[in-house]
């Protein structure tokens, strides 16, 4: 499932405006446990990977800015979820992927 996504941002001492728009794919695990999380806090802390992503790819001009979030079940007792952009660099094949693992009920 691919999502555009388009950030704006105005500058502080200006009127001028970025927009950085990015695909996002998910490749999300069909059937995951629950897990242990805050729901507030874990939506809190993929924004943020998701915004530092964007903003990472910004520079990008010669290949299309994806963003790919995924979940998989990780040594059956955690579920682990990772965001991962594209890079910023020419010649980059991947740019920073951040993941973290929750405990599964």
């Amino acid at each position: 499932m691919q999502r555009h996504v388009a950030r704006y941002a105005v500058v502080r001492y200006g009127v001028a405006v970025v927009c950085v728009t990015a695909t996002v794919i998910l490749d999300l695990a069909p059937a995951l446990p629950p897990v242990v999380a805050d729901r507030v806090l874990l939506q809190q802390v993929l924004i943020n990977f998701v915004m530092n992503g964007i903003e990472a790819m910004a520079p990008i001009e010669d290949r299309p800015r994806e963003l790919m979030i995924r979940s998989q079940v990780h040594d059956e007792d955690h579920v682990l979820v990772a965001v991962q952009d594209a890079g910023a660099t020419a010649n980059a094949t991947h740019g920073a992927t951040f993941h973290f693992a929750l405990p599964a009920l």
